[in-house]
């Protein structure tokens, strides 16, 4: 019996936009996956992660980002075997 593997992004990146308070997400694609991409202000707390994209793209663009201040994005990938695990977290500062 073949033990079910749920995916896990394994690249994930954020740059800045060509707009001022854009950043582009990115993650490596999977094959026949959704994503869920997350933000928040504080990763340390267990509420407050905020869903900024759910969708097929695997890039993902969020705007209204104010000006100088720090982000933290995650994503995971949902697949014919469910919700798989959260990346690792990437911080980013709005420019």
């Amino acid at each position: 019996m073949k033990k079910p593997s749920i995916r896990k992004p394994k690249i994930f990146s954020a740059k800045a936009g060509n707009i001022e308070g854009d950043v582009i997400l990115n993650s490596k694609a999977v094959k026949r996956g959704a994503y869920i991409y997350q933000m928040t202000s504080d990763p340390r707390a267990t509420t407050g992660w905020n869903d900024v994209y759910k969708g097929i793209h695997v890039r993902a663009l969020v705007s209204g980002l104010t000006l100088g201040q720090q982000y933290f994005f995650r994503v995971t990938v949902i697949d014919k075997n469910g919700v798989g695990a959260w990346s690792h977290t990437i911080s980013f500062i709005a420019t």
